[in-house]
């Protein structure tokens, strides 16, 4: 008798559990279904109050994109290789949540009917008819992506001029881009001002296989905008020769967007299979072509600009200095009369043996530490954690509250960064040829009730080590990092400082005063990017003429003066932008064309959402 009513107590008590976990989990639905209704969602939330475990999207009134995937029986000349692209874009789009239909052939315009965006996934052999079917839903106001040599040959199979993307993207093809057959992938570096850079981690590069032989192209046409470019990566300084520096992004494009007629267009030079594994790079991989179908079907895009609205890029200046009798006094006085910041990196040994000269350069900018062969541990083992600790606190009373970060002038793996996050540092800068935004590395450290997350940046650094250093290379490396709207570091070693070097930076100094260049300490861009890795800024479209702006910070920092920028796909007159949840401050909008809109948010609490509906007129 005891045993059963053990037993029928314990079924009670499950049965107990059940009935709570349900009652919770109905309750947290309830709550979600509460905030969307105050957020303004759309009428079938309320039919959604009887069925409160429903997961079905609401879609009433929302914005269709309906997009047709083109399987031409000629694509690749190889059917199987036609259907595993084709797979691949069915599996990418509908990870990101699009509707997709594939079609075999387009013969006429009911083929193409109830569609908005036609892809075109590597279709390399195209008929005439669906060349012309293909200019022609463009021309009426839809949207076209097509990838790498899409349209080249007939549907023979035999090579035609490339119709398709010289007259729709007005763009030609460099097939000589794949000669290369290095095992390093090839990287895309991305213009900071493209709307196809929306989303993406700052100085993130798409890494691409070679074997999937990805292709760059020329720009031939002012209408056509090039969103990414083939980057110049390198494994040491001394690689980038006279044949190898950076050409212009329109002489070396793998992804172009602009608009054809009434229509929109977006090309890559490569496929879907073309990412590499990492799951950093696949996320940004989808983030990309996320991108492309908003743009080319005229979705609005929001967007946080990289620098302050006033200027196009960003440069910092800085040199390594190993030892005291090395410092040459014309750089910082050459730096101070274009009133360009200057960062010295120093050796450990000056900390403790010229601390007078260490305060005496913290005067003209931060100082930071610069680790090289000598300073690491046995068999290029990062220092131990006492020393980095030790060298960080005298780095810190010398910078007085300033961001204290390390130049790595070797080769460092993820030890040194794990050994530079736990010693407390907040920034690292390596060799690195390509430039780009600061990278943000984070590093999650589990502890009892709460996870502490520990931020790390890097920055891509370019160094001046051979000679002679002429005006014309920095100039152009210079111009190839104001075009896509990136910072520039720049470092040099104070050994190697004469009257050639002078000269060039001069050059240089004087054509960064007429450009529109933040100049600025690593410190102050920094201080900039710190809260920046926490902003979110993501758009939804619950009806046709009103969509949804959430900004998000999920930092432990406020942000301050905040602007967000909106892109619409045609000109409007006014905007009007209405805050809907407690404590969002209102806004006023601004524009210059009626496409581009801005509005300022002064401060963003940290953990704070704020959403807002936008009205177009």
């Amino acid at each position: 008798m005891a045993q059963l009513r053990s037993r029928k107590r314990l079924t009670l008590f499950v049965f107990f559990l059940m009935v709570v976990s349900v009652l919770v989990i109905a309750l947290w639905q309830y709550h979600q279904m509460v905030v969307a209704v105050y957020d303004g969602a759309s009428a079938s939330v309320y039919r959604r109050m009887l069925r409160p475990f429903s997961s079905a999207p609401d879609t009433i009134g929302q914005r269709p994109i309906r997009i047709a995937l083109l399987q031409s029986v000629t694509s690749d000349g190889e059917p199987a290789v036609g259907d595993g692209l084709v797979r691949q874009w069915e599996q990418v789009l509908t990870q990101q949540g699009f509707g997709v239909r594939r079609i075999a052939a387009v013969q006429s315009r009911a083929d193409l009917a109830g569609f908005n965006l036609v892809i075109v996934p590597g279709a390399v052999g195209l008929s005439d008819t669906e060349l012309t079917m293909i200019k022609d839903f463009v021309a009426r106001g839809n949207g076209v992506i097509m990838s790498w040599a899409a349209g080249t040959r007939d549907q023979a199979g035999g090579w035609r001029e490339p119709w398709l993307l010289r007259h729709i993207a007005g763009i030609e093809l460099d097939m000589s881009a794949t000669d290369d057959e290095s095992e390093r992938p090839m990287t895309v570096e991305f213009d900071a001002q493209s709307p196809f850079a929306t989303g993406l981690e700052p100085g993130v590069d798409l890494s691409l296989t070679r074997f999937d032989r990805p292709l760059t192209a020329r720009v031939l046409e002012s209408r056509t905008r090039v969103a990414g470019a083939r980057g110049d990566a390198f494994t040491s300084w001394r690689e980038y020769d006279e044949q190898r520096r950076p050409r212009p992004m329109r002489e070396r494009a793998m992804i172009v967007h602009g608009d054809y007629l009434a229509g929109r267009f977006a090309w890559m030079g490569f496929t879907v299979a073309s990412g590499t594994a990492a799951p950093e790079q696949q996320a940004a991989f989808q983030q990309v072509i996320r991108n492309a179908v908003v743009w080319t079907t005229r979705q609005p895009i929001t967007v946080k600009p990289h620098w302050p609205e006033t200027v196009g890029s960003a440069f910092t200046l800085a040199w390594r200095i190993s030892r005291a009798e090395d410092v040459d006094d014309r750089l910082p006085a050459l730096a101070r009369a274009y009133r360009i910041p200057l960062t010295s990196y120093v050796a450990p040994d000056m900390l403790r043996e010229s601390g007078e000269l260490v305060r005496s350069l913290a005067t003209t900018g931060p100082v930071a530490l610069l680790l090289s062969a000598d300073s690491s541990g046995a068999a290029g083992a990062p220092p131990s954690l006492t020393a980095l600790r030790s060298w960080r606190e005298q780095l810190a009373a010398v910078n007085r509250g300033a961001p204290i970060g390390c130049l790595i002038g070797i080769e460092a793996g993820t030890e040194w960064l794990d050994r530079l996050v736990e010693a407390g540092y907040d920034y690292v800068a390596r060799p690195d040829s390509a430039h780009g935004l600061p990278r943000l590395l984070r590093t999650h450290r589990r502890v009892p009730v709460f996870v502490r997350v520990h931020e790390l940046w890097e920055f891509p650094d370019t160094p001046i080590e051979v000679g002679p250093t002429d005006s014309t290379s920095l100039l152009r490396l210079f111009d190839s990092s104001y075009e896509t709207g990136a910072l520039l570091h720049l470092s040099l070693s104070s050994a190697r400082i004469d009257d050639a070097v002078l000269q060039a930076l001069d050059d240089l100094f004087a054509r960064i005063r007429r450009r529109r260049v933040w100049t600025a300490h690593t410190a102050d861009v920094l201080d900039f990017y710190r809260v920046w890795g926490h902003l979110r800024v993501s758009s939804d479209y619950p009806t046709p003429h009103r969509y949804v702006v959430q900004v998000s910070n999920t930092g432990t920092r406020p942000a301050d003066d905040f602007n967000v920028m909106i892109r619409l796909a045609s000109a409007h007159r006014t905007l009007d932008i209405t805050p809907t949840t407690l404590g969002t401050p209102a806004v006023h909008a601004v524009t210059e064309d009626g496409i581009t809109w801005r509005f300022d948010i002064p401060r963003i609490p940290a953990g704070k959402n704020f959403i807002y509906h936008v009205y177009r007129h």
